[in-house]
């Protein structure tokens, strides 16, 4: 068995003002009792273990210090990912994995982690963040579990909470190919989202309308990720007291599909 404890590390990218780790060796199994580190302002707890001969390695545990904090260490594309995130108070995420790691990580043999381990790794966990913003679309809070099995990564009960209301949402995705599909349920503002939209005509739509009650949209999206042209899905909308281009409704139904980049109604 082995413990060991560090106090005041510091490098040019890292300030590490306490680590304390603890473990054991029993062939052929190498074993992380206990890592905890006060890290970038928040902690990191974690145990985990390496079987030599199955290669089977598995991990567990939570952070709640500020992922920005870990921005020197991504390429240019994660640190852009993680900049579109804002929040008051870091999130709090639990996660537990496992993977059987390829034969050649033990030979001088380059393995290829995305065809390799990645369809292999299995990943379950949970994520809860309070006030915050998306791109600068605000939230109050936002929470799921979250699931990666088969290189498929599911947020099956994702709920975005608003001042308005609440939004309801199963997402998943295939990591390797960018395929998507999400299911929503949606009782926020459609307004809100207009920092989201790349194009001016979208946002132009969106400011034909105001709301004085939250409309209801329940709708359904597959596509794949850069590909505009292979999107499509469907919706259902209610709008009740709004008015659109100055006009005054008191209730509006209706039912929209999207494919092949046309708008049906």
């Amino acid at each position: 068995d082995w413990d060991a404890q560090l106090t005041g590390v510091q490098t040019p990218k890292l300030e590490l003002p306490r680590l304390s780790l603890a473990g054991r060796w029993r062939a052929p199994e190498l074993s992380l009792t206990r890592l905890d580190a006060a890290l970038f302002d928040g902690t990191l707890q974690s145990a985990g273990s390496l079987n030599i001969a199955t290669r089977e390695a598995r991990l567990a545990g939570a952070i709640d210090f500020d992922p920005h904090r870990i921005g020197p260490w991504l390429n240019a594309s994660g640190q852009h990912q993680l900049n579109q995130l804002v929040w008051d108070k870091p999130p709090l995420i639990k996660a537990a994995a496992a993977v059987v790691l390829p034969a050649t990580v033990w030979t001088n043999a380059r393995v290829d982690w995305q065809r390799e381990v990645l369809p292999k790794l299995k990943l379950a966990g949970n994520l809860q963040t309070g006030r915050g913003a998306f791109r600068d679309v605000p939230y109050l809070a936002v929470q799921t579990d979250f699931t990666l099995t088969n290189a498929l990564l599911r947020l099956p009960n994702l709920v975005i909470e608003r001042p308005e209301g609440r939004a309801a949402l199963d997402y998943s995705s295939d990591v390797l190919t960018s395929d998507y599909h999400l299911r929503f349920d949606s009782h926020l503002d459609p307004k809100a989202i207009r920092p989201l939209l790349a194009d001016e005509a979208g946002r132009k739509v969106l400011d034909y309308f105001e709301f004085t009650e939250t409309p209801f949209i329940r709708g359904e999206v597959r596509g794949r990720w850069n590909a505009a042209e292979l999107t499509g899905g469907h919706a259902r909308l209610a709008f009740t007291n709004f008015t659109f281009r100055g006009a005054a409704w008191s209730s509006f139904t209706a039912w929209a599909q999207y494919t092949n980049q046309v708008i049906q109604a």
